[in-house]
């Protein structure tokens, strides 16, 4: 599933003199390797052991979108808010859904 914000044509978003007309990023591009790079790079940053662990806490989901939308932190910190809560509503809905919920083994009758 892609997730994406489209910034309006009258105000792109602009990182370190670069413009940006949207950001985006596929789920079906996420692995368990993702999650395991944003943990390390997580310990590499000192963030704190209480919001590292927490999945859905802000510093983990910012990394998260970073690795899979292929831009740095700090781009993603950069954003306006409105972009950021799309993305990271889109992210967390993901994560969340009913169909990752069930296990592995149930069977459907």
């Amino acid at each position: 599933m892609e997730i994406k914000y489209t910034f309006s044509k009258e105000k792109k978003f602009v990182f370190e003199r670069k413009e940006y007309s949207e950001i985006k990023f596929d789920t079906d591009d996420l692995t368990a390797e993702t999650l395991e790079k944003v943990s390390i790079m997580m310990a590499d940053q000192q963030v704190p052991a209480s919001l590292a662990s927490n999945l859905l806490a802000a510093p983990t989901i910012i990394r998260l979108i970073a690795v899979a939308a292929k831009k740095p932190v700090e781009m993603i910190r950069a954003l306006p808010m409105k972009a950021y809560i799309k993305l990271s509503g889109g992210l967390i809905d993901f994560l969340v859904s009913e169909d990752l919920a069930q296990p592995a083994n149930s069977q459907e009758s």
